[in-house]
């Protein structure tokens, strides 16, 4: 649907449609009473948008939090609201092009790569402080303008927030290039192991960026995303200094860091990333990592007690269901006693094995 022309509210003019992108259509605007300045307005899918209150609210929530953030790194949201019951966003008129069409030419050197690194890493900082996290960050809504190339790259975050309203198993229902969307995915946003998806998902997506910006490739890549998920969690990448020779091997550990499938072993902040990226363009190239971490968010998974027993009998148990002695198998005890821990650590192993888990809950 094409509403080029339209006013909104009576602010902002529609002028040109732009593109019609992965979750919805970019318009050329200007304001009402300023038509020389102009600004971008992206009106969302119907059909992937999400209808829950909830989700609803915290994305209304999120944005009314980004809109008051004023960060060189963040993509300036001006307005927000609802046409046609259709959701818009407002946002600064940001002349550049989008991470995806820079990695189509895998030439940068490492200098500027790092560069890039710091300003996404400054943006999550920012909205993380905030709040907020990004939950969809990949190349498509990094933006850079690299028109004056003499100062750098200017990079910008964009959509922060907009995650809350995107109906993701609609979207990977309808269309056929979210397995690109699923590759910049955290285990814990997958649903490959059962976390609450904090700011440490985002430190992830970073990973599986900074990697492909190094060496040209994704550390994990399947064609159907549950191949994707699963190889994600059993297998480390290849270091990128055997794709890429330039790389050293500090480079190497941190984006390994990154990439880690718990979130408890990756970096915990982007500050923490920060200080390591300073400290290797001062010159170090080996340090231990993540000195200046610090948790934004409390770990509540308790490492298994007492239970180690039980374990190793469902253990045997699946190994001889797949030789074809299936069986059923209880698990009983009080509350607290651990059998959703326990759950949890045979969920591991049934992963490990290259194996399906299939679980439902009543409610």
């Amino acid at each position: 649907m094409d509403i080029t022309g339209i006013t909104i509210h009576t602010r902002f003019t529609l002028i040109k449609k732009l593109t019609d992108g992965l979750v919805g259509s970019i318009y050329l605007a200007h304001f009402v009473e300023k038509k020389e300045e102009p600004v971008m307005v992206k009106i969302f899918r119907d059909d992937i948008t999400s209808k829950r209150t909830g989700d609803i609210l915290r994305y209304r929530r999120a944005l009314s939090i980004v809109a008051k953030l004023n960060h060189p790194n963040l993509i300036r949201i001006l307005d927000y609201g609802e046409i046609f019951e259709l959701q818009y966003i407002v946002f600064e008129n940001f002349r550049g092009t989008s991470l995806s069409e820079i990695l189509k030419k895998p030439d940068c050197s490492i200098g500027r790569i790092i560069d890039i690194i710091i300003q996404i890493c400054r943006a999550l900082e920012c909205i993380h402080q905030n709040g907020v996290i990004q939950k969809d960050l990949n190349p498509e809504n990094v933006m850079i303008d690299t028109n004056d190339i003499s100062d750098g790259d200017t990079v910008k975050l964009a959509d922060s927030g907009v995650a809350h309203i995107i109906d993701f198993s609609e979207l990977m229902a309808k269309t056929k290039d979210i397995p690109d969307l699923i590759n910049y995915f955290s285990p814990e946003q997958s649903g490959l192991i059962k976390r609450h998806v904090d700011e440490r998902s985002d430190m992830y997506s970073l990973g599986v960026i900074f990697y492909r910006l190094l060496t040209g490739k994704l550390p994990f890549a399947a064609d159907e995303s549950f191949l994707f998920t699963r190889q994600n969690a059993e297998e480390r990448p290849e270091l990128p200094g055997r794709l890429n020779p330039s790389v050293p091997p500090i480079l190497d550990r941190i984006v390994l860091k990154l990439l880690e499938t718990e979130p408890e072993n990756r970096y915990q902040s982007a500050k923490g990333l920060l200080h390591d990226i300073d400290r290797y363009k001062n010159g170090d190239r080996e340090f231990k990592l993540g000195l200046n971490d610090e948790s934004i968010k409390l770990s509540y998974r308790t490492e298994l007690i007492s239970r180690n027993g039980e374990l190793m009998r469902l253990k045997n148990l699946f190994d001889r269901a797949r030789e074809g002695m299936g069986c059923v198998c209880l698990i009983s005890g009080e509350a607290g006693t651990g059998k959703t821990r326990l759950i949890e650590e045979l969920h591991d192993y049934i992963y490990s094995q290259k194996a399906v888990i299939i679980q439902g809950k009543c409610f």
